[in-house]
């Protein structure tokens, strides 16, 4: 049909008629915009929950990869907590008995056996302490050096293996002094003096005289 011939059928129409299917039309296009605005809404509606959708099964594969993480974890800290008791009770040189050559010669006397060192039992002699000076505003305990002596013999390789062990296995003892002498009688054997220093606890003497007087 063409568009004149459609005129004309319409304007033939009476206008009771035509004001129905101008009515029925409007509300058509009507209709068919509200569709079309609330499939939009939809399809916004959709891609929104698509996407949290997307957002929550990442979270629940990260959630799930923490969880199968976590018996690695407690192996680390259950290792880390070992160590960090093995360091307490290594690190801070402290009194045995009011001795802390004693205190020394209980941590240092396995290492040098086990790399065939022969220690003197009678050796271990403390001298001055190295002071890491505190402001004076500390009046509490600070820390200190001190260095403990050593005397023994062994095997050139046997005293180095030594030495290397207590740095290993006594991480916050440092070497301060190490002297090899060479035996004419024993060429074999010599004569070892070392000495470590050790972190102990000591006292701002000085603030404290201050704070006595005042």
């Amino acid at each position: 049909m063409k568009q004149a011939d459609f005129l004309s059928l319409f304007s033939g129409l009476s206008s009771s008629t035509r004001r129905v299917i101008g009515v029925t039309v409007i509300s058509l296009v009507l209709a068919l915009a509200l569709v079309f605005l609330v499939l939009i809404q939809q399809i916004k509606a959709a891609a929104v929950l698509k996407e949290a959708f997307k957002t929550a099964n990442l979270e629940l594969e990260q959630t799930y990869k923490n969880i199968s993480a976590i018996g690695e974890l407690r192996r680390s800290v259950d290792a880390a907590e070992r160590q960090l008791e093995v360091l307490k009770e290594t690190a801070v040189l402290e009194p045995l008995q009011g001795s802390y050559e004693m205190q020394a010669w209980q941590h240092v006397a396995p290492l040098a056996a086990a790399a065939g060192v022969n220690l003197f039992r009678d050796s271990p002699r403390c001298t001055s302490r190295l002071p890491i000076q505190p402001g004076e505003s500390i009046t509490g305990p600070f820390y200190t050096r001190q260095v403990v002596e050593f005397s023994g013999n062994g095997a050139y390789t046997q005293i180095v293996a030594f030495v290397e062990s207590v740095e290993t296995n006594l991480p916050m003892v440092s070497v301060s002094s190490l002297q090899i002498l060479g035996q004419q009688r024993t060429p074999e054997v010599h004569a070892m003096q070392v000495a470590f220093e050790w972190p102990v606890l000591s006292e701002n003497t000085a603030a404290m005289a201050k704070e006595k007087k005042k």
